[in-house]
């Protein structure tokens, strides 16, 4: 990967974003992130017509 990661900035005055903020320090953020773009990646490979199979049981963060 070329591009250089940006970090996520929050408003700490902001009740809402600390609250996000909280929870996003108490998570596998990583993790999370790769299960919410897995089917995505997944959906992509088998339109190319690569077998999916031996990616489908893989299992991210909560």
């Amino acid at each position: 990967m070329g591009e250089k990661r940006k970090p996520i900035v929050f408003n700490t005055e902001d009740l809402l974003e600390k609250e996000m903020h909280e929870y996003a320090k108490s998570i596998n953020f990583s993790g999370w992130a790769k299960g919410k773009l897995m089917p995505a990646a997944l959906s992509r490979l088998a339109q190319r017509g690569i077998d999916i199979e031996p990616y489908k049981n893989r299992r991210y963060g909560s």
